[in-house]
């Protein structure tokens, strides 16, 4: 094989090289640009979906039941839930699956509380008091949300959840109310019609 062929072969063996490595390096750019653009996003995302979560548990958690008109009952609750249902699709887009499994916890606690009332008037029964139990179950998934959240965005998680002390002890649904403005009320009710929340 001649000279002339040898460095024929070279020059096209280098052309195809450098293509190659043009549509590689493109190719990174590319994906770069894009895990840039959803992580600019996810911060956003991540406060609306703990922002309408939190509004979806309020809602059905604050009211009382027993006062809202029997025809409203399946219908409450289900505009703040479409609203965190949208948040959670968009994480699912551009979140880590642990922030997502983590987002539907908080999202299924929401729903449990709501669940639980319709049930008891369903069954003919008054909702009955409060379950702080339910209202606990929401927080720490909450809770455990935001640490997953913020583990995926590089920052310190938030403070450890608050809720230690015995479910015996008396004195813990006192310090639960104390902490929420609209929910002092002895027996947890608003006792004005539905949709109104407590004062301190």
């Amino acid at each position: 094989m001649s000279a002339t062929v040898v460095s024929a072969y070279a020059a096209v063996a280098a052309v195809v090289f450098g293509v190659v490595n043009v549509a590689l390096a493109a190719r990174l750019v590319r994906r770069q640009e894009s895990h840039k653009q959803a992580w600019q996003h996810l911060p956003a995302v991540i406060e609306a979906f703990s922002d309408a979560s939190f509004r979806f548990m309020r809602e059905v958690w604050a009211i009382d039941w027993d006062v809202l008109p029997p025809d409203s009952r399946g219908d409450h609750g289900v505009d703040e839930a479409t609203e965190a249902m949208l948040q959670l699709n968009k994480l699912e887009v551009f979140a880590h699956p642990e922030t997502i499994k983590a987002a539907r916890d908080t999202l299924h606690a929401a729903d449990a509380i709501r669940l639980h009332y319709c049930n008891r008037l369903e069954q003919g029964t008054n909702a009955g008091e409060k379950r702080w139990d339910l209202y606990e179950s929401f927080a720490k998934a909450h809770h455990a949300f935001l640490v997953a959240a913020r583990r995926e965005l590089g920052l310190k998680p938030p403070p450890p959840f608050g809720f230690a002390v015995p479910r015996e002890d008396p004195s813990r649904i006192a310090a639960l109310r104390s902490r929420i403005p609209w929910a002092r009320a002895s027996n947890g009710r608003s006792g004005s019609g539905a949709g109104t929340t407590h004062t301190p």
